[in-house]
């Protein structure tokens, strides 16, 4: 659960460095669902730190090493990380966050193949509570 836990701060820094490195250099970041003031905190809390791991966890680790259990582990891990990357990331905001979300999203695929589907998800989870805890902070 530690490295679950762990790999979730990690997660939240390198996106807090890469965010900053990434707005000097003029890319936009503002928006998104919790830029509204009607929005229902709680439901987004639940939302992102149970529903979206359990179910993005699934499809972007195991569903993939599922579909390509008769190849060697090989070619499972290129699987893994590409659809982490690409899918994970592109799904997570379009192009300007693909850098940012691809790769926490190989990150999240690190921890899916070196500790588990459930340690991945504690991962992700961390780095959910954290991001959308100081997003509704500093939003309210």
């Amino acid at each position: 659960m530690k490295f679950g836990i762990g790999f979730g701060v990690l997660s939240v820094v390198y996106s807090s460095i890469a965010v900053s490195i990434l707005s000097a250099l003029g890319l936009n970041f503002s928006g998104g669902i919790l830029g509204d003031k009607n929005v229902n905190y709680v439901r987004v809390f639940i939302t992102a730190v149970v529903a979206a791991p359990i179910i993005e966890e699934f499809l972007f680790r195991t569903l993939p090493i599922k579909l390509f259990a008769s190849h060697t582990k090989i070619v499972q891990n290129i699987v893994i990380f590409l659809t982490s990357f690409v899918l994970f990331g592109w799904l997570h905001g379009g192009p300007q966050f693909m850098l940012i979300q691809g790769v926490t999203g190989l990150l999240y695929a690190y921890v899916y193949l070196k500790r588990g589907y459930f340690t991945s998800v504690i991962a992700h989870a961390t780095h959910n509570a954290i991001v959308v805890t100081l997003i509704i902070l500093f939003s309210i």
